[in-house]
Protein backbone atom coordinates (compact mmCIF):
# COMPACT_ATOMS: atom_id res chain seq x y z
CA UNK A 1 0.00 0.00 0.00
CA UNK A 2 1.57 3.14 -1.29
CA UNK A 3 2.37 5.88 1.73
CA UNK A 4 0.53 8.94 1.39
CA UNK A 5 1.57 12.19 3.09
CA UNK A 6 -1.01 12.03 5.73
CA UNK A 7 -0.58 8.35 6.50
CA UNK A 8 3.83 9.30 6.59
CA UNK A 9 2.75 12.42 9.32
CA UNK A 10 1.11 10.05 11.32
CA UNK A 11 3.88 7.69 11.54
CA UNK A 12 6.26 10.33 12.30
CA UNK A 13 4.37 11.57 15.13
CA UNK A 14 3.55 7.98 16.46
CA UNK A 15 7.30 7.63 16.43
CA UNK A 16 8.42 10.74 18.10
CA UNK A 17 5.70 9.61 20.68
CA UNK A 18 7.65 6.53 21.75
CA UNK A 19 9.25 7.50 25.40
CA UNK A 20 12.63 5.57 24.21
CA UNK A 21 13.40 8.35 21.42
CA UNK A 22 13.25 10.50 24.56
CA UNK A 23 16.45 10.01 25.91
CA UNK A 24 19.30 12.54 25.90
CA UNK A 25 21.84 12.57 22.64
CA UNK A 26 24.33 10.43 22.78
CA UNK A 27 21.74 8.09 25.23
CA UNK A 28 20.03 5.14 24.22
CA UNK A 29 17.88 2.39 25.59
CA UNK A 30 17.99 -1.88 25.00
CA UNK A 31 15.32 -4.26 25.39
CA UNK A 32 13.86 -6.94 24.05
CA UNK A 33 10.25 -6.25 25.06
CA UNK A 34 8.46 -3.13 24.62
CA UNK A 35 4.76 -2.78 26.01
CA UNK A 36 2.54 -0.65 23.54
CA UNK A 37 3.88 2.35 24.38
CA UNK A 38 7.14 2.03 23.24
CA UNK A 39 8.81 1.68 26.74
CA UNK A 40 11.38 -1.27 27.52
CA UNK A 41 9.71 -3.77 29.58
CA UNK A 42 11.13 -6.58 31.49
CA UNK A 43 15.41 -6.94 30.79
CA UNK A 44 16.87 -3.10 30.00
CA UNK A 45 20.06 -1.85 29.63
CA UNK A 46 20.06 2.38 29.37
CA UNK A 47 23.64 3.72 28.20
CA UNK A 48 24.46 7.04 29.35
CA UNK A 49 26.24 9.92 27.10
CA UNK A 50 28.98 9.14 29.38
CA UNK A 51 29.22 5.28 28.55
CA UNK A 52 27.78 4.63 32.12
CA UNK A 53 25.23 1.39 31.68
CA UNK A 54 22.27 0.84 33.85
CA UNK A 55 21.11 -2.91 33.81
CA UNK A 56 18.28 -4.60 35.25
CA UNK A 57 14.62 -5.07 35.16
CA UNK A 58 11.62 -2.41 34.50
CA UNK A 59 8.26 -3.04 34.97
CA UNK A 60 5.00 -0.81 34.99
CA UNK A 61 4.55 0.79 38.26
CA UNK A 62 1.51 2.52 38.50
CA UNK A 63 0.84 2.78 34.96
CA UNK A 64 4.41 4.10 34.50
CA UNK A 65 7.59 2.42 33.30
CA UNK A 66 10.43 2.29 36.30
CA UNK A 67 13.21 -0.16 37.85
CA UNK A 68 12.46 -2.91 39.73
CA UNK A 69 14.60 -4.76 41.90
CA UNK A 70 18.74 -5.45 41.41
CA UNK A 71 20.11 -2.73 39.68
CA UNK A 72 23.59 -2.82 38.11
CA UNK A 73 25.57 0.33 37.18
CA UNK A 74 28.95 -0.09 35.00
CA UNK A 75 31.03 2.40 34.67
CA UNK A 76 33.25 3.63 31.45
CA UNK A 77 36.53 2.92 33.15
CA UNK A 78 35.20 -1.47 33.69
CA UNK A 79 33.95 -1.13 37.26
CA UNK A 80 30.88 -1.94 38.27
CA UNK A 81 28.68 -1.37 41.11
CA UNK A 82 25.10 -2.84 42.24
CA UNK A 83 22.24 -1.51 44.69
CA UNK A 84 18.42 -2.26 44.91
CA UNK A 85 16.83 0.89 43.06
CA UNK A 86 13.44 2.43 43.36
CA UNK A 87 11.80 2.93 39.68
CA UNK A 88 14.04 6.00 39.15
CA UNK A 89 17.15 4.19 39.32
CA UNK A 90 18.03 5.41 42.59
CA UNK A 91 19.65 3.33 45.13
CA UNK A 92 17.71 2.15 47.62
CA UNK A 93 20.43 0.00 49.61
CA UNK A 94 24.31 1.35 49.78
CA UNK A 95 25.91 0.57 46.50
CA UNK A 96 28.25 -2.50 46.60
CA UNK A 97 30.91 -2.71 44.64
CA UNK A 98 31.75 -6.07 42.59
CA UNK A 99 35.21 -6.83 42.22
CA UNK A 100 35.82 -7.93 38.12
CA UNK A 101 36.33 -11.38 39.25
CA UNK A 102 33.40 -11.71 41.57
CA UNK A 103 35.87 -13.02 44.37
CA UNK A 104 35.50 -12.10 47.98
CA UNK A 105 37.59 -13.50 50.73
CA UNK A 106 39.57 -16.53 49.97
CA UNK A 107 40.05 -19.26 52.75
CA UNK A 108 43.37 -20.36 52.76
CA UNK A 109 44.12 -23.86 54.21
CA UNK A 110 44.87 -23.82 58.17
CA UNK A 111 48.00 -24.18 59.56
CA UNK A 112 48.43 -27.06 61.69
CA UNK A 113 50.03 -25.45 64.63
CA UNK A 114 47.72 -22.79 64.87
CA UNK A 115 44.25 -24.98 64.44
CA UNK A 116 45.74 -27.42 67.13
CA UNK A 117 46.05 -24.57 70.08
CA UNK A 118 42.04 -24.70 70.44
CA UNK A 119 40.39 -21.14 70.77
CA UNK A 120 40.64 -18.05 70.53
CA UNK A 121 44.03 -17.81 68.52
CA UNK A 122 46.00 -14.15 67.27
CA UNK A 123 45.47 -13.40 63.76
CA UNK A 124 47.94 -14.69 61.48
CA UNK A 125 49.66 -13.06 58.91
CA UNK A 126 47.09 -12.72 56.64
CA UNK A 127 44.85 -11.21 59.26
CA UNK A 128 42.88 -14.09 60.21
CA UNK A 129 42.02 -15.29 63.34
CA UNK A 130 40.21 -18.76 64.35
CA UNK A 131 37.89 -19.85 67.58
CA UNK A 132 37.10 -23.37 67.74
CA UNK A 133 36.15 -26.35 69.82
CA UNK A 134 39.20 -28.61 70.76
CA UNK A 135 39.59 -32.02 71.55
CA UNK A 136 41.25 -34.46 74.41
CA UNK A 137 44.52 -33.52 71.79
CA UNK A 138 43.99 -29.82 71.74
CA UNK A 139 42.93 -30.39 68.00
CA UNK A 140 39.97 -28.19 67.00
CA UNK A 141 37.07 -30.83 66.25
CA UNK A 142 33.91 -28.78 66.46
CA UNK A 143 32.29 -25.75 65.98
CA UNK A 144 34.51 -23.35 64.61
CA UNK A 145 34.50 -19.66 63.28
CA UNK A 146 37.25 -18.22 61.12
CA UNK A 147 37.71 -14.54 61.35
CA UNK A 148 38.92 -12.74 58.18
CA UNK A 149 41.14 -9.36 58.01
CA UNK A 150 38.25 -7.69 56.43
CA UNK A 151 35.48 -7.94 59.16
CA UNK A 152 33.56 -11.54 57.64
CA UNK A 153 33.34 -14.54 59.22
CA UNK A 154 33.46 -18.32 58.46
CA UNK A 155 31.28 -20.67 60.68
CA UNK A 156 31.19 -24.10 60.66
CA UNK A 157 32.75 -27.15 61.73
CA UNK A 158 35.98 -28.22 61.79
CA UNK A 159 37.70 -31.82 61.87
CA UNK A 160 40.77 -33.14 62.26
CA UNK A 161 42.37 -34.33 58.40
CA UNK A 162 45.25 -35.87 57.30
CA UNK A 163 47.17 -32.64 56.64
CA UNK A 164 45.17 -30.59 59.37
CA UNK A 165 41.73 -29.29 60.21
CA UNK A 166 39.04 -29.59 57.06
CA UNK A 167 35.74 -28.18 57.08
CA UNK A 168 33.06 -30.33 57.43
CA UNK A 169 28.83 -30.39 56.59
CA UNK A 170 27.53 -27.21 56.27
CA UNK A 171 28.72 -23.62 56.55
CA UNK A 172 27.97 -20.04 56.78
CA UNK A 173 29.73 -16.91 55.58
CA UNK A 174 28.90 -13.51 56.80
CA UNK A 175 30.57 -10.75 54.69
CA UNK A 176 30.89 -7.46 55.66
CA UNK A 177 28.33 -5.50 53.93
CA UNK A 178 25.85 -7.82 55.52
CA UNK A 179 25.42 -10.55 52.50
CA UNK A 180 25.38 -14.04 54.00
CA UNK A 181 26.32 -17.35 52.21
CA UNK A 182 25.29 -21.16 53.40
CA UNK A 183 26.33 -23.94 51.38
CA UNK A 184 27.60 -27.44 51.64
CA UNK A 185 31.33 -26.94 51.99
CA UNK A 186 34.59 -28.66 50.67
CA UNK A 187 37.41 -29.49 53.10
CA UNK A 188 39.36 -26.23 52.20
CA UNK A 189 35.84 -24.04 52.87
CA UNK A 190 35.06 -23.33 49.90
CA UNK A 191 31.49 -23.85 48.78
CA UNK A 192 30.55 -27.04 46.92
CA UNK A 193 27.00 -28.15 46.45
CA UNK A 194 23.18 -26.43 47.52
CA UNK A 195 24.44 -23.17 48.07
CA UNK A 196 22.01 -19.84 49.48
CA UNK A 197 23.66 -16.49 48.75
CA UNK A 198 21.38 -13.75 50.83
CA UNK A 199 21.98 -10.36 49.90
CA UNK A 200 21.69 -7.68 52.90
CA UNK A 201 18.44 -6.50 51.56
CA UNK A 202 16.68 -10.14 51.42
CA UNK A 203 17.48 -11.15 47.99
CA UNK A 204 18.56 -14.53 47.69
CA UNK A 205 20.43 -16.54 45.13
CA UNK A 206 19.90 -20.59 45.11
CA UNK A 207 21.71 -23.11 43.57
CA UNK A 208 24.41 -25.33 42.84
CA UNK A 209 28.40 -24.08 43.08
CA UNK A 210 31.15 -26.49 41.70
CA UNK A 211 35.22 -26.18 42.26
CA UNK A 212 37.13 -24.94 39.54
CA UNK A 213 40.73 -24.07 39.35
CA UNK A 214 40.14 -23.45 43.72
CA UNK A 215 37.10 -21.31 42.98
CA UNK A 216 34.20 -21.58 44.09
CA UNK A 217 31.23 -21.26 40.70
CA UNK A 218 28.06 -21.57 40.22
CA UNK A 219 26.68 -24.21 37.98
CA UNK A 220 23.59 -24.89 36.00
CA UNK A 221 20.71 -22.71 36.47
CA UNK A 222 20.53 -20.44 39.61
CA UNK A 223 16.77 -18.34 40.78
CA UNK A 224 17.16 -15.62 42.17
CA UNK A 225 14.17 -14.46 44.49
CA UNK A 226 13.49 -11.22 45.20
CA UNK A 227 11.80 -9.47 48.34
CA UNK A 228 8.85 -8.93 46.87
CA UNK A 229 8.50 -12.53 45.69
CA UNK A 230 9.47 -11.72 42.31
CA UNK A 231 11.87 -15.19 40.59
CA UNK A 232 14.53 -15.31 37.83
CA UNK A 233 16.25 -18.02 36.68
CA UNK A 234 19.68 -17.30 35.94
CA UNK A 235 22.43 -19.03 33.52
CA UNK A 236 25.53 -19.93 35.66
CA UNK A 237 27.38 -20.57 32.54
CA UNK A 238 27.83 -16.85 31.90
CA UNK A 239 30.56 -14.65 33.31
CA UNK A 240 28.32 -12.56 34.88
CA UNK A 241 25.59 -14.03 37.25
CA UNK A 242 22.45 -12.75 37.37
CA UNK A 243 23.04 -9.56 35.04
CA UNK A 244 21.95 -8.10 31.51
CA UNK A 245 21.21 -10.90 29.02
CA UNK A 246 21.67 -13.58 32.05
CA UNK A 247 18.07 -13.70 33.12
CA UNK A 248 14.99 -15.51 32.47
CA UNK A 249 11.58 -14.28 33.99
CA UNK A 250 9.49 -17.35 35.56
CA UNK A 251 6.06 -17.51 37.27
CA UNK A 252 5.17 -17.96 40.81
CA UNK A 253 5.67 -21.67 40.07
CA UNK A 254 9.52 -21.56 38.68
CA UNK A 255 8.52 -22.06 35.35
CA UNK A 256 9.97 -20.10 32.42
CA UNK A 257 8.38 -17.72 30.84
CA UNK A 258 10.66 -17.19 28.11
CA UNK A 259 14.30 -17.97 27.70
CA UNK A 260 16.86 -15.83 25.38
CA UNK A 261 18.17 -17.54 23.00
CA UNK A 262 21.66 -18.45 23.03
CA UNK A 263 22.59 -16.57 20.27
CA UNK A 264 21.86 -13.08 21.47
CA UNK A 265 23.04 -13.76 24.62
CA UNK A 266 26.86 -12.14 24.04
CA UNK A 267 27.33 -8.86 22.62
Amino acid sequence: MPTTPRRLALLLLALLALPALAAPDGARWECRTRDSAGDCIGLSTYTQPDGTRLSGLRSKLDGKPGWHGLLVRYQPNGERSECMADAEGRCQVPVRAAPPDNRRDVVRPLPVAAAAKGRPQPADAGGERLECERDARGACNGAATLWFRSGGRLQGRLVPGDRGPVWQGRLVRHYPGGDREECDTAPSGACEGETTYTYADGTRLQGRKVLRDEQSRWTGEVVQIFTSGKRMRCDAGRERLCEEDTQIPVDERGKPLGRIPRSMARR
